[in-house]
């Protein structure tokens, strides 16, 4: 009888506390592998894992401490863009991950996941070869929690490589080239990536920006002397689905630093922008240098053999290819003469607003004037990227103003 209890007992034993056969082989398909080494609190002794697997742990060793924590090395092999990715359903509490090169305030990731999502929390980021440790702890004194990580590898140029928030360790630029970064929501106290790239002549640069929905912020580029030559606001709104904010800068040659920055109001571990920027060829679109007005009445255009072609109009305007000492070159060999300083007018262009109220600002970078869309003003040249509309006074570029020739 005594043997027949015990088998009994057993087998109740086995029937309500032990895994069936089915549930470990549940467990076995998720294809974690099991890493628990302690002692691992600390960088000197953290645990080193593999790119691209998927790991299962347990705070249990460090149920009696306060402030259970557990921190891996990474070794990234070359620039890339990181995902971390972190199960904390098992979790009484939240798991808080950090992600950094073990230097004080180089946090790459850092925010804190919910046990109330049923799917994974991940976070990205773009980030240079070298070796990186992902922290893991949690506030819980129930033994035996088990979590689930991972951290996944995709190899590339063309990511952002933080610590890219300073101008000394701003990001290489190259032209034409789709590059791909992350925002979080928990920033250091730098919050915005920087980028560098050198113009060998003048020329007017595209900027492509794909910013993420309801962001907002600010896109800026400054010279090497740190003087502001474009910002483009950035609203709390949604942009059309996937398109890219277009701005065109006219620039001197010579060294740029493009600083981004975006927020979001909500928390997320990490959400993403893409950011281009080429050269714009000279012969796209306007083949001439700008416009001459006609000022006086009964001036003559002349032909290339210098005779007079036909009499002008006042107000009349010209297409100008060449500047000479005495004269503008309009196309074909004819000519005008520039007279004196009230006969002809040379300007750029002109700017206007296309569905909104376009801004000239003094030339102390104060508030002038609004301009109704549609309505023109004449422009006398780009400087530092700002359009001159005369006596100094400027209209900054942006996507609801239009440049015509």
């Amino acid at each position: 009888m005594k043997n027949l209890l015990t088998i009994l007992t057993i087998a109740i034993f086995s029937l309500i506390f032990l895994p069936s056969a089915t549930q470990v082989q549940a467990e076995v398909s998720r294809g974690y592998s099991n890493i628990n080494q302690e002692p691992n609190e600390i960088y000197s002794s953290a645990t080193p894992i593999e790119l691209n697997k998927e790991y299962q742990s347990t705070f249990a060793d460090d149920g009696f401490r306060r402030g259970s924590k557990d921190i891996y090395k990474i070794q990234l092999p070359s620039s890339g863009v990181v995902t971390v990715n972190v199960d904390s359903n098992h979790v009484s509490g939240i798991v808080a991950v950090k992600l950094s090169n073990g230097k004080v305030n180089n946090e790459y990731l850092k925010y804190t996941s919910d046990p109330s999502l049923i799917e994974d929390e991940t976070g990205q980021v773009g980030l240079p070869a070298g070796t990186y440790y992902l922290e893991l702890s949690a506030g819980t004194n129930i033994l035996d929690v088990t979590y689930h990580f991972s951290v996944s590898f995709e190899p590339g140029n063309y990511y952002e490589k933080e610590d890219n928030d300073t101008w000394d360790l701003a990001n290489n630029m190259e032209f034409n080239k789709r590059y791909k970064g992350f925002f979080v929501t928990n920033p250091r106290t730098d919050d915005g990536d920087t980028y560098k790239f050198t113009l060998t002549k003048d020329s007017t640069i595209i900027i492509k920006h794909r910013k993420y929905p309801n962001s907002y912020g600010n896109l800026r580029i400054y010279d090497s002397s740190g003087k502001q030559i474009f910002i483009d606001h950035l609203l709390n709104e949604l942009p059309v689905k996937g398109a890219d904010r277009i701005n065109e800068v006219s620039l001197k040659a010579g060294t740029y630093f493009l600083e981004l920055a975006e927020y979001i109001n909500v928390n997320k571990a990490s959400f993403p922008y893409e950011l281009e920027v080429e050269v714009k060829k000279t012969t796209d679109k306007y083949p001439w240098i700008g416009r001459v007005l006609i000022q006086k009445a009964g001036m003559a255009l002349y032909n290339p053999q210098g005779k007079v072609h036909r009499t002008l109009k006042k107000g009349e305007g010209l297409k100008v290819y060449e500047i000479q000492d005495d004269r503008y070159q309009v196309g074909g060999g004819y000519y005008v003469l520039k007279g004196n300083g009230k006969d002809t007018l040379y300007y750029f262009g002109h700017v206007w607003g296309k569905t909104k109220y376009m801004t000239v600002n003094t030339p102390e970078g104060r508030f002038y004037k609004k301009f109704a869309p549609k309505q023109t003003v004449r422009v006398y040249g780009i400087e530092d990227g700002k359009y001159e509309v005369g006596g100094g006074y400027y209209v900054l570029p942006d996507t609801n103003v239009q440049l015509d020739r």
